[in-house]
């Protein structure tokens, strides 16, 4: 689905949804009040958010995936949102789709094993059997059923928490105060508005991360581009063409997950060939674009910077 627009701001739609939203917080509530809770005995590193669409989580997962492999045999978990696999299974990225796991799992399966499991407890189960010493989590904070060894609550500082409403009024999957309280650590990513560290604990660990960029997604042959995405929030992509300085001749925004047609893609190639630019997308919906239009496109890829990465290795290596 596409991120509703009534989401970044308040206004009529969000009061009148209001009751829904205070519906959905007290199904949730009791939903996680009542599951068991079930702890294993090695580390569990849960990256996620409280809000609903994309605030950094899989590149932060990966990068700290990237840090902890150096030393440790590590896997990594995720729902494999989008894809029909219920899992536990791993991930041979030679042979599954995203169609069977989604797309975050290909991704992060470049990085290190990963394991597609919409049961989290029993995901983790299956990867601590297979001889992984650390189970990182893409996303699940919100399902409890899995004790945690650490959570990471990342938070994207330009969005914030939207219009601070709970689903179905805003993107809040459950309400700040209570979320901020049950993480370990907060990660701010991007700039960040004042009025957002006031409600972050004093005694939370607070790091500060980027995302720019990479290398290889700098060096495009042409400054003219028509770019595209399918994910939480497409104009975090938008933002990141235009930080890079490109002409940005056209963007056309998908809903999160999208499973693009060959036709869309040669569509919008031959639009950027009459104007002589490049189609570009994230790396994310690279893995949703039908192999053979494939070569039509170019990935731009993200990495994170931390800004005191002593902070977050320090972090990790007390924790592990």
């Amino acid at each position: 689905m596409k991120t509703p627009s009534f989401w970044h701001a308040d206004g009529f739609i969000p009061k009148l949804l209001e009751p829904l939203a205070q519906l959905y917080k007290c199904l949730s509530f009791l939903e996680r009040s009542l599951r068991s809770k079930t702890k294993i005995d090695i580390p569990v590193l849960c990256i996620g958010n409280l809000v609903s669409g994309g605030a950094g989580k899989t590149p932060i997962a990966l990068s700290i995936g990237q840090k902890l492999n150096v030393k440790h045999n590590i896997s990594f978990l995720t729902r494999g949102y989008g894809g029909i696999e219920a899992g536990p299974i791993e991930v041979n990225p030679d042979e599954h789709s995203s169609y069977e796991v989604g797309d975050e799992a290909l991704i992060l399966s470049e990085v290190g094993p990963t394991w597609v499991s919409r049961n989290r407890t029993a995901g983790a189960i299956a990867a601590k059997n297979a001889g992984f010493e650390i189970v990182i989590m893409d996303d699940g904070f919100q399902h409890t059923s899995l004790v945690k060894t650490l959570s990471f609550v990342i938070i994207d500082g330009p969005y914030g928490f939207g219009n601070g409403r709970l689903i179905p009024a805003g993107p809040l999957r459950e309400p700040i105060y209570s979320g901020l309280k049950r993480a370990d650590v907060i990660v701010l990513v991007g700039e960040v508005n004042p009025s957002i560290i006031e409600l972050i604990p004093n005694d939370k660990p607070l790091l500060r991360a980027s995302l720019v960029p990479a290398e290889m997604g700098i060096q495009l042959s042409n400054n003219n581009v028509i770019g595209f995405a399918g994910i939480g929030r497409p104009t975090k992509f938008l933002e990141t063409l235009e930080k890079m300085g490109l002409n940005i001749i056209d963007f056309v925004a998908f809903p999160d997950h999208y499973r693009f047609r060959e036709s869309e893609i040669r569509e919008l190639y031959e639009k950027a060939t009459k104007v002589d630019a490049i189609l570009v997308t994230t790396f994310k919906d690279m893995k949703r674009v039908p192999k053979n239009v494939a070569h039509l496109c170019q990935p731009i890829g993200i990495t994170v910077v931390w800004e005191d990465d002593s902070e977050i290795q320090q972090l990790l290596d007390s924790v592990i």
